[in-house]
């Protein structure tokens, strides 16, 4: 267990001294956002810096989907318990109903154009394909390579055979195969080679929106202005426990 433990460990901390200086830092502390915000921030930051690249993917997407609902809540003064495609669509103003489009609200978008343009790409192309794992979508366009190495397991000396053939495929005397990396029998083994460099690169525009949406949109400014428009104060709920017999005072 605890050499497990320290296997565990010794790869987190190569993988974090590794990424630390490709990824942008924590955010500032000086930015207004709420704990639960900065949390989930924290889960898209952290599982990049051990590795765990498809993880932090979907993070991001959670993370970016939660900005949105803060927005909505401030501009509305309520709660908006939607998924991604459903906040995006509010944003803009608009509501779909039964494959038609109807105005939402007063009908005005929530944030700017570009921003909305930003997170509708990272729902069609990186938050519905990572979120549903769809590794077919994730790899497409792909081509990998593959070296036809044919041996009879059943004649002697197959593993020098295998050997010589291994060397003439590195050293670029054998013609290697394109193929399709969507195929079932390669499309893990392409999404996990590219998922790093993905990851650091989504990572890094996230974090460049995200900076840019909270400074835009979700300041103490506009908590002030929700407060005002919409009252919400504390409910002591001491009386209704007491009455149905959850609360005891001594």
């Amino acid at each position: 267990m605890e050499q497990e433990l320290a296997a565990y460990q010794e790869t987190w901390k190569n993988n974090s001294d590794f990424l630390f200086a490709l990824l942008r830092p924590e955010l500032p502390s000086t930015l207004t956002l709420e704990p639960g915000l900065k949390v989930l921030y924290q889960d898209c930051y952290q599982t990049l810096l051990i590795g765990r690249y498809n993880a932090s993917i979907v993070m991001m997407g959670v993370f970016l989907e939660a900005l949105m609902k803060e927005r909505i809540r401030l501009k509305t003064g309520k709660d908006f318990p939607k998924p991604f495609g459903q906040c995006v669509d509010r944003l803009m103003g608009i509501k779909r109903v039964r494959k038609r489009i109807k105005r939402a609200g007063d009908g005005c978008n929530l944030i700017a154009s570009k921003d909305i343009i930003f997170l509708d790409r990272f729902r069609d192309r990186v938050r519905n394909v990572y979120t549903h794992f769809d590794e077919a979508k994730v790899v497409d366009g792909r081509i990998m390579r593959a070296w036809e190495i044919p041996l009879d397991f059943r004649q002697p000396a197959v593993l020098p055979k295998l050997k010589t053939a291994i060397e003439e495929a590195t050293g670029g005397k054998r013609k290697p195969m394109l193929l399709d990396a969507k195929h079932p029998a390669l499309r893990s083994v392409s999404k996990l080679q590219s998922d790093p460099m993905m990851a650091i690169r989504l990572f890094n525009l996230v974090y460049d929106f995200a900076l840019g949406f909270i400074m835009k949109y979700l300041r103490q400014k506009d908590y002030d202005e929700c407060n005002k428009r919409f009252p919400n104060p504390f409910v002591d709920l001491s009386l209704e426990l007491e009455k149905r017999g959850l609360l005891r005072r001594e």
